[in-house]
């Protein structure tokens, strides 16, 4: 074999051996910001770095690593401004969270669903998740009497008016001269 065979075969494992490490410290960044964020806050970073959801998993982490949470926080805050929107399949939340959230709240389990996206996009996720967890654990059934039911208002007659109308004046005389 050549010596320019060796070298080059040599530098070429040296390159994938320094592309796997990157690979590895991509997957160590995505996980340390999955701990704190979750996949809709990605798909937002994503949208403000005009990258994809894995690219901004690991620059959000690589942020958190750095103590550089306030720009990771600001570039969120961009992409909600861009209009980036969450899915119900971005929020972590399962269908037993948002079965639970329907019961509390009286609503159909879609549009408890849809709340959560709602408030992930809107940048709420402490706030969901504790609305989740209480609801968990009050596991109010449908129908429980936790949620009074609001009565009828009856209708409202009509008054009948007090002053009786007031005759048209005839043509008034003018008054004699004194």
């Amino acid at each position: 074999m050549s010596r320019r065979r060796v070298v080059a075969s040599a530098s070429l494992a040296i390159a994938q051996l320094w592309g796997a490490q990157a690979f590895a410290s991509q997957d160590t960044d995505a996980t340390k910001f999955m701990a704190t964020y979750n996949y809709c806050d990605a798909k937002i970073l994503a949208g403000a770095w005009a990258t994809s959801e894995y690219e901004a998993k690991a620059r959000g982490g690589a942020k958190i690593i750095a103590n550089a949470t306030p720009i990771l926080e600001q570039a969120l805050t961009e992409g909600r401004k861009k209009g980036k929107k969450c899915d119900w399949v971005d929020t972590g939340f399962t269908y037993e969270d948002a079965e639970a959230l329907s019961k509390l709240w009286g609503t159909t389990v879609e549009e408890a669903k849809t709340a959560l996206a709602s408030k992930l996009t809107e940048g709420y996720r402490d706030l969901a998740k504790q609305v989740v967890a209480e609801a968990h654990a009050k596991k109010a059934p449908a129908g429980d009497g936790s949620v009074k039911p609001v009565k009828p208002v009856k209708p409202v007659k009509p008054v009948k008016p007090v002053l009786k109308p007031i005759n048209k004046p005839g043509p008034v005389a003018p008054k004699a001269p004194k």
